[in-house]
């Protein structure tokens, strides 16, 4: 859905629009890529060129309800409101259960490895509202026990007690707010455990500058950021480039002036920071070499 052929460049009122194309396209790219991109167009695009974009990439215009790796590309000021289709597929799946009459060693299974997988995902990227969390443990447990509306049945355990491990004395149900929590926290672990890892790098970038250093609405737009400010990766800087795998012919920028993209950091800070962001892992420098940069020398290293 992000990843375009081309991109539109509007050169001027009265000159001729014109589209800058960015890898060669055959009838069989655009075969395969008119299913799975599409184009965001501004509110003040004209509809004419609306029409001629989308015609020459045989594309669809992208609409207000996409979704990007099962999470919607649109977001409002409504947290819940967003992620209300995943109560709603959670809630369809019991209903649908509910007519096979499956027996509640049935139920068990398939809520461990159905109905807890349709969060999966999301709720490791994404903090759930504490109200949605509790609607899906609600819906979870009214399955477990074989409440419906018109028939509500005893539970026997609490719900919080259903999700203590089997060893506790529990059943080993997921709690979705404690779930959603811990795979928070393992975002937060590969950062502690994994210092030298290109996005971690960013992160610390970003802490510097207290705000986004690659800013974007989309991967591609942001691997576009990077390639402004840090330049276009050639073979000389990173051997092998060309050859990954999700490689494309990309515009070609020349490097920036580091310093301007973070002001508030003095020479030795953008220097560390420049051999932080290089493109070529087996040059990056490592966290443990980095704390014997000369920007660390004011720090009490002693209790580390």
């Amino acid at each position: 859905m992000f990843y375009l052929p081309m991109i539109p460049c509007c050169l001027g009122e009265h000159e001729e629009r014109k589209l800058i194309p960015l890898a060669p396209s055959s009838d069989d790219t655009l075969k395969h890529q008119d299913i799975k991109s599409s184009i965001l167009f501004s509110k003040c695009t004209p509809h004419q060129l609306k029409r001629d974009i989308l015609s020459s990439l045989a594309m669809s215009e992208m609409s207000n309800t996409e979704r990007y790796l099962g999470i919607p590309a649109f977001w409002g000021k409504s947290k819940t409101q967003v992620l209300e289709f995943i109560k709603n597929r959670v809630k369809t799946k019991t209903q649908a259960w509910k007519q096979n009459l499956l027996s509640q060693a049935g139920r068990e299974v398939m809520i461990k490895s159905v109905l807890n997988v349709i969060s999966a995902y999301a709720m490791a990227i994404i903090k759930f509202p504490k109200s949605l969390c509790f609607q899906l443990n609600r819906i979870a447990s009214s399955f477990r026990w074989g409440r419906k509306a018109e028939d509500k049945k005893f539970c026997w355990v609490s719900w919080q007690r259903a999700s203590y491990p089997k060893y506790m004395g529990g059943m080993g149900f997921r709690d979705f707010e404690k779930f959603n929590l811990a795979c928070l926290a393992k975002q937060g672990w590969h950062l502690l455990t994994d210092p030298d890892s290109q996005w971690a790098r960013f992160i610390k970038a970003e802490m510097v500058r207290r705000q986004a250093l690659f800013p974007g609405d989309s991967e591609f737009q942001q691997l576009l950021h990077v390639f402004r400010l840090l330049g276009t990766p050639t073979e000389k800087q990173w051997p092998g480039v060309t050859s990954l795998r999700d490689w494309h012919v990309y515009p070609q920028w020349e490097p920036q002036n580091l310093a301007r993209a973070v002001p508030s950091l003095g020479p030795e800070g953008v220097d560390l920071l420049s051999k932080m962001l290089k493109y070529d892992p087996a040059e990056r420098i490592s966290a443990k070499v980095a704390m014997d940069h000369p920007y660390f020398d004011n720090l009490d290293k002693s209790q580390f």
